[in-house]
């Protein structure tokens, strides 16, 4: 198990099974720029909100949207019905990633309080249809947080802090 990458890049998700024995298709996310897939080694999945490593045997692009993907820990269609619609990051530095313009790219660095709790800095702000993250560095660990209105109580640009009000156990 792993719980803190360096600065992990959200790669897309695990999306249908591919074939027989353990393959699949990973539906890389829009601000993936994969014109000739990566050479890894490994890839992260998240699971039980903690990111796993996984040894790639062979990866491949397929119909410029998707990976192909064979893990050595996967060698089956239950295998893979196991993992199927989870994320997958990969180490930022492997991926070539774009730069975006978006508003929420303006917090990246900002700190990050629960409440008065100083929680860590942001340090990567990962885009998703279903739920906008914070990747926040803390002092023992990287964690995920997720980005959303009811949440945020108030940002100051001016010092460059985002106060917040998570659930009981998030963090």
């Amino acid at each position: 198990m792993i719980n803190n990458i360096h600065a992990p890049f959200y790669l897309g998700t695990i999306s249908n099974k591919w074939k027989y024995f353990g393959s699949f298709l990973i539906k890389l996310s829009n601000k993936t720029n994969c014109d000739n897939p990566p050479n890894l080694n490994f890839i992260f999945i998240l699971i039980d909100s903690t990111l796993i490593p996984f040894k790639v045997s062979k990866i491949e692009l397929h119909k410029q949207v998707f990976l192909k993907v064979k893990l050595e820990e996967v060698n089956s269609e239950k295998d893979v019905e196991d993992i199927l619609n989870k994320e997958v990051f990969v180490q930022k530095q492997i991926v070539g990633v774009p730069t975006k313009s978006k508003e929420t790219d303006k917090l990246i660095d900002y700190k990050l309080y629960n409440k008065s709790e100083f929680l860590g800095s942001v340090i990567e702000v990962i885009e998703r249809k279903q739920q906008p993250l914070f990747l926040v560095e803390t002092e023992s660990k990287t964690i995920l947080i997720p980005i959303h209105q009811d949440l945020i109580t108030n940002i100051d640009h001016s010092l460059k802090i985002i106060k917040m009000e998570l659930p009981e156990g998030l963090v």
